[in-house]
């Protein structure tokens, strides 16, 4: 027999481990052989020996020891890791990065005129915000250590052209009317939308509340629209050009009989042929072909040619040339004297009058005979309500009819009093044309050489050239 051997209890053990970075803690528990087992307070006391302090799970020890679960190691303690703060960033107000999207209509069709690629901004209106970088939130290591979070780094300044902000520097606001964008990082507003090449398919219609510059040329079927100026250094095809400047074009305007022009503002283009235009202020010109033009001032064609052939070419003012018609004798109607928008009102009330007239004449026949059949028997429900009715149309169209007349009239009065309206040709105007001065008309039918014409005593008559 061997000989007698003393026994050795062991007794259970506990290991605590920590992470690296200090933000978990595990513990492996051995299992007590013949000793004393780990209890509750023995693992409490191991982990403050290891000096862990924050975030240890009691019930996850508990539930450890209820369940024996030995030799492995578990997360008994975490601690929190901090959140960085973020960095400053901007929000936008306004769309800044548009890009080309065809405008498709309700019934499905798509309009690749209308791409939208220009954000207007209106003065004052709030573009951006800046917001503030964040400081973050403190974490915490299981030794109960504060961990201290990275701060977040401010935006950089935007502030560009045209652009102010608010008294903290936190909002940002346009400082007049025009398109906002991004340059060289900034933000901008530009009080001149520019073109580099033509208006067309790769720009759509423009639409822009500043000035619009065209480096090129303006499309047939295009539209610019400008709360400002256009200016124009190609040419103008059958387009529609709308602005409250001015209008300027540095070449010109072939309009095919498809183009509009109207500026609250003067128009100045280096010829101008086969197009519409209306002006509020001055029209000028080296020559004015088959067009229709108004301007509400004067219309000036004294250029290299100073030629106005064809079409209707009205002013309120005057209107000065070299040479009106041409020698083959072309229909050509020239009209000053009155604010040519007056005129077609005018025009257009005559008109109305006439057919008033009509109205009036055919309902009192009307009345007469309803009238006339009711003496005589009584009359049907439906008659007796179209008696009503034609009255009350005959009283409504007679006063209607007595507005319109007293406007007629003040107009008419006031066309008498006006002593303006001239009409220049420093070479001469051909036969075929057609001067039009306040009320007054006059066919040319012989060649005049430098000659100013003017009204007199209610006549056209023909003087010498007024420079």
């Amino acid at each position: 027999m061997a000989p007698y051997q003393e026994e050795h209890l062991l007794d259970g053990s506990i290991v605590i481990s920590i992470s690296k970075d200090r933000l978990q803690a595990y513990v492996v528990i051995t299992k007590a052989l013949g000793g004393k087992d780990i209890t509750f307070e023995d693992a409490k006391e191991a982990l403050r020996e290891k000096g862990v302090l924050y975030g240890i799970d009691e019930k996850k020890i508990n539930t450890i020891l209820y369940n024996s679960i030995f030799d492995e190691e578990i997360l008994i303690a975490e601690g929190k890791e901090p959140q960085h703060g973020e960095n400053g960033r901007i929000l936008y107000h306004v769309a800044i990065h548009k890009q080309s999207k065809p405008q498709v209509l309700e019934d499905g069709t798509v309009n690749f005129k209308q791409l939208d690629l220009i954000t207007n901004v209106k003065k004052g209106q709030l573009l951006a915000e800046v917001i503030p970088p964040t400081d973050g939130i403190c974490g915490m290591d299981v030794f109960g250590n504060e961990i201290t979070p990275q701060k977040g780094k401010p935006t950089k300044t935007i502030l560009g052209k045209n652009v102010v902000e608010s008294e903290d520097g936190l909002k940002l606001y346009s400082k007049v009317e025009g398109q906002v964008l991004i340059k060289d990082g900034k933000l901008h507003v530009s009080e001149v939308y520019e073109v580099s090449g033509d208006v067309g398919h790769a720009t759509g219609n423009i639409k822009f509340n500043g000035k619009v510059v065209v480096k090129g040329n303006v499309k047939s079927g295009f539209t610019v629209e400008a709360d400002g100026d256009i200016q124009v250094n190609g040419v103008v095809e059958g387009a529609t050009l709308i602005a409250k400047g001015d209008i300027i074009l540095n070449r010109g305007i072939q309009g095919n009989n498809q183009s509009y022009l109207e500026c609250e503002g003067s128009l100045v283009a280096k010829y101008i042929e086969n197009t519409k235009i209306k002006s509020l202020e001055n029209i000028e010109s080296d020559c004015i072909l088959h067009s229709d033009v108004i301007a509400k001032k004067s219309i000036t064609v004294v250029g290299k040619r100073g030629l106005i052939v064809g079409g209707q070419v009205r002013a309120g003012e005057e209107i000065r040339a070299k040479v009106i018609g041409s020698h083959m004798g072309t229909n050509t109607k020239i009209e000053v004297g009155i604010d040519p928008e007056e005129k077609s009102n005018y025009e257009k009330m005559k008109l109305e009058v006439s057919e008033i007239e009509k109205n009036l004449s055919n309902l009192k026949k009307t009345i007469e005979l309803l009238n006339k059949m009711g003496k005589n028997s009584s009359l049907e429900e439906s008659k007796k309500e179209l008696l009503v009715k034609s009255v009350k149309t005959y009283d409504y169209l007679k006063e209607n009819y007595k507005e319109l007349k007293d406007k007629l009239k003040r107009f008419e009065l006031r066309a008498q009093d006006l002593s303006r309206g001239k009409v220049h040709a420093s070479i001469k105007i051909y036969p075929g044309v057609k001067v039009s001065i306040l009320n007054a008309a006059r066919h040319i039918y012989d060649e005049l050489s430098m000659c100013t014409l003017c009204v007199k005593e209610g006549e056209i008559i023909i003087g010498p050239y007024e420079k």
